[in-house]
């Protein structure tokens, strides 16, 4: 668990945070993982299968480790509907789970998600001896042992969460204390009691309290549903249909909305029609102020999870009281080889009536993500890619300073290297160009490493410059995996800025603790303090999780 202040208003970001106008949502896309013949490894990763099984605000966790083949630095795809909808890097390991960052994400992850992967050695007898060591019990028996809740065993999982987060000025220059209590609930039902229903959930709710030094404190709560939808699919009917507040797997770009999706599915084919609204982008609250409908056909090499490559089209009109907001079609690829895997999505805009007088043109194309890797050997990667979308909404619960600067200096093309050695050591070097956003043009250099033992680091470095600025960015991290279900972590940074006319370089230091008592209950706390010369701020974390 990470959470960095770097600044103040960071911290009161919602869980979607719009770059530009939320209109529409540009799909995100890390190249998908090269799908390889996978060894005979345990029962969970026998297909390079795994599954999200717990959510912190910077950390996915799944359900395979480095004796299931996987290693630090690895990607992972997460898959919903055979589409890869959000690309993890595996970070820190045990033997049989693996807390990862996500690189990317056109929709919200949740817990029970599917992930897919590619494993780099077969599992060795000395691994699975050090699971059964993990659990007090054989690595037989963790995988026959396990018994099933109620309602687990009628298709339903989900988990209650309470969360904490205070924030402290010690400036004392019209600074403010922030702190905010909040609740989430999420469910997840598939295939319900064996019946044709399947249901997703997803409430939370939060109470804010403002302490400004120079006048009165204030309060405001808020809730807000982001997902409230049920399916209905036939026994062995190719029929499916989904109504409530969703998002659809297909059309990225549309992103979150209150409607209803009919879709038919073949083997190697899907087609389907979709109508709805979106929600008010203030409160998250129902509206028909603008009115979206869209339709879509998929190819796939084979059903999903487990397509090699799939390309799906699709044409989307969203309409504003009315008025003509967007028309457009969308297509997004995606290609897993043994080698080489990539990702392209394209948006092509058709403009008519008052847009294309303002646009001075019919059409144009719009929203171009691209990313490639290539396995050169088993243990290096060359990558590269290009982004021009303007649109992006993003998923998270805070911003630190590294990823403030990445969103900052995200549209551009930029290219790569990683390296692999004994599988435990990683090192990486990237360059970009940036080429638009609210920063303007920049270059940017990368380097990083990675080393993953009991004890795991991590080292940054990033220098930039542009045509007002230059600089550097240096972070790294120090931690420990104390047994099977408790991590602790040290880190910290600093940027400093020659555009700053004092001259000042904002640092920050942070304390992380991760726990896991048995399958259901999760804690994690953290503290950070920063500090850049005029704001300095602690901030302190902790929530706790029951996952059923």
């Amino acid at each position: 668990m990470r959470l960095s202040l770097g600044h103040t208003g960071g911290l009161l970001a919602t869980l979607y945070v719009a770059c530009v106008a939320p209109v529409s949502a540009s799909a995100s896309g890390e190249a998908p993982v090269p799908e390889a013949e996978v060894p005979a490894l345990s029962a969970s990763a026998a297909q390079g299968l795994a599954t999200i099984t717990y959510l912190t605000a910077s950390s996915v966790y799944i359900d395979v480790g480095s004796g299931d083949g996987l290693a630090p630095g690895d990607i992972v795809e997460v898959m919903r509907d055979g589409i890869a909808v959000a690309s993890l890097r595996a970070e820190h390991l045990s033997t049989r789970k693996t807390s990862c960052t996500a690189l990317s994400a056109s929709v919200e992850l949740q817990v029970g998600d599917q992930v897919r992967f590619v494993a780099n050695l077969a599992a060795t007898p000395a691994d699975e001896a050090a699971a059964g060591s993990e659990t007090g019990t054989s690595a037989a028996s963790t995988s026959t042992g396990r018994t099933t809740s109620w309602l687990r065993s009628k298709g339903i999982r989900g988990r209650i969460g309470a969360r904490y987060l205070a924030v402290i000025d010690r400036s004392g220059a019209d600074g403010q204390d922030f702190s905010q209590p909040a609740l989430d609930l999420r469910i997840d039902g598939k295939s319900i009691n064996e019946h044709p229903f399947d249901l997703s959930v997803d409430v939370r709710t939060r109470r804010t309290y403002r302490a400004p030094s120079d006048g009165a404190a204030t309060e405001e709560g808020s809730s807000r549903v982001y997902r409230a939808a049920a399916s209905w699919h036939p026994h062995d009917s190719l029929f499916d249909l989904t109504v409530g507040r969703q998002f659809s797997p297909e059309l990225p770009t549309i992103s979150v909305f209150d409607g209803a999706t009919a879709s038919l599915r073949w083997t190697y084919l899907g087609l389907g029609v979709l109508s709805g609204t979106q929600p008010d982008a203030i409160d998250y609250g129902y509206s028909t102020q603008i009115r979206e409908h869209g339709a879509f056909l998929q190819f796939t090499s084979s059903r999903p999870p487990v397509s090699r490559w799939y390309l799906t089209t699709g044409i989307i009109g969203s309409y504003d009281n009315g008025k003509i907001n967007r028309e457009y079609l969308h297509a997004q690829t995606s290609f897993s080889l043994r080698r080489l895997s990539l990702y392209v999505s394209q948006d092509l805009d058709f403009h008519r009536g008052w847009k294309q007088e303002a646009e001075g043109t019919a059409q144009s194309w719009t929203d171009t993500h691209a990313s490639m890797r290539v396995r050169v050997t088993d243990g290096s990667n060359v990558h590269g890619g290009y982004d021009n979308r303007r649109n992006i909404r993003l998923y998270r619960d805070f911003e630190s300073p590294e990823t403030e600067f990445d969103d900052a200096y995200r549209e551009g093309y930029w290219a790569g290297v990683s390296q692999r050695f004994r599988r435990a050591l990683r090192l990486g070097f990237d360059a970009r160009r940036s080429t638009g956003g609210f920063s303007g043009d920049a270059d940017s250099y990368t380097a990083t490493f990675n080393a993953q033992w009991r004890v795991h680091a991590s080292l940054r470095g990033t220098y930039f410059q542009n045509q007002l600025a230059s600089g550097w960015l240096r972070s790294g991290a120090l931690g420990v995996q104390l047994g099977s279900s408790l991590s602790v972590e040290f880190g910290g940074g600093a940027r400093d800025d020659s555009s700053n006319p004092n001259g000042n370089t904002l640092s920050w230091l942070n304390l992380a603790l991760d726990y896991s008592l048995g399958r259901h209950w999760y804690l994690s706390m953290s503290t950070e303090r920063s500090d850049d010369g005029v704001q300095a701020n602690d901030q302190y974390y902790a929530t706790t999780t029951y996952r059923f």
